[in-house]
């Protein structure tokens, strides 16, 4: 099984942490380019991160966004043809100047409207970079098997956020999607697990309606916590949380039902929590998308991780490859065994 991993700068502890976990790491994914305001390619890689990558032979997939993640710029792009083109162009020519691999596309806010323009799109995307001799893969928004909450929350979700995403076709034009099954709360929510097991196993349930291949599919997972405090919610890397831990004494507990780690404590006589996951939680989400029989695992982002989470990696890659898929129902059996 293998592993994919986001890094999001160049600082000298980032840099560190490349050069010493890259030996297991099969596919790096830098931010660092976007759809620009101009609707044309634009960024670099984080300096540094070319270097320290290429001398482990780690292959590179920069990470494409729309700019801000505005919806109304990617409509723009989306229904402008020869933009489209002209931007395919750059990124292989792009991808050959600078010696990547491919690209990883994270276009997020994509209006419903918008579904079909950008379902084209992609397919447009996976024909001219497969023609160049270049990777391709794409994140796509999760969605649970339970039926849509009728409510404001839920109605944004839909509209603003996973509704867009044609999943199945997709998958189907490219070489692989990073389904991003994180942010089950955030700071539109109340306190929770960020990626809650239950949650996860239904947004699992879904794709398996969809027939997606399991060899298609990279299982995205949060290395970071989050932080509800008064009037703002933080994300948080491990060794945040476990400082925060400390400062304020209080004593974490694993919630064997959303396999996670959480803190509840009283700031004056407000509550606050913590969300956030250890090599533990880790471990059984590895196990999850090995028992569905996926390609691997995909983690946002490098230096936010519990170190110990490494030693499930190390482990996870000697599993047998080509393993057959298993039903939700057998995978939950045996998660819970």
């Amino acid at each position: 099984m293998q592993t994919l991993i986001y890094l999001v700068d160049g600082s000298p502890g980032t840099l560190s942490a490349l050069d010493q976990r890259a030996a297991k790491i099969d596919w790096l994914v830098p931010t660092g380019y976007e759809l620009d305001k101009s609707l044309r390619l634009s960024g670099q890689l984080p300096p540094g991160v070319a270097d320290v990558a290429r001398r482990h032979d780690v292959p590179l997939l920069p990470l494409l966004k729309n700019a801000d993640f505005d919806p109304k710029l990617l409509h723009a792009f989306l229904t402008a043809p020869r933009k489209r083109e002209a931007l395919l162009r750059d990124l292989v020519s792009t991808a050959r100047a600078q010696r990547f691999e491919g690209w990883h596309f994270d276009f997020e806010h994509i209006f419903i409207a918008d579904r079909d323009a950008y379902t084209d799109f992609v397919r447009e995307a996976g024909n001219a970079l497969r023609a160049a001799g270049l990777g391709f893969s794409v994140a796509v928004v999760p969605s649970p098997a339970t039926p849509t909450v009728d409510d404001p929350y839920h109605q944004w979700l839909d509209a603003e956020w996973r509704a867009a995403y044609d999943v199945a076709a997709i998958a189907a034009a490219c070489d692989f999607v990073v389904y991003m099954t994180y942010d089950n709360h955030t700071s539109r929510t109340p306190p929770g697990p960020i990626a809650a097991l239950p949650w996860m196993r239904s947004c699992l349930d879904h794709l398996e309606a969809l027939r997606v291949l399991p060899d298609r599919i990279f299982l995205g997972v949060p290395f970071f916590g989050r932080y509800w405090l008064a009037q703002k919610v933080l994300a948080l890397t491990h060794a945040q949380s476990e400082r925060l831990l400390g400062d304020v004494g209080a004593s974490p507990r694993f919630d064997p039902g959303e396999c996670t780690m959480e803190a509840v404590w009283r700031r004056g006589h407000v509550r606050e929590y913590l969300f956030y996951e250890d090599a533990r939680t880790f471990g059984l989400r590895v196990s999850l998308a090995y028992l569905r029989g996926f390609r691997g695992i995909a983690a946002w982002r490098l230096g936010m991780e519990d170190p110990a989470i490494w030693s499930a990696l190390v482990e996870s890659s000697r599993a047998r490859p080509g393993v057959k898929a298993r039903t939700s129902r057998e995978n939950d059996l045996a998660l819970d065994r």
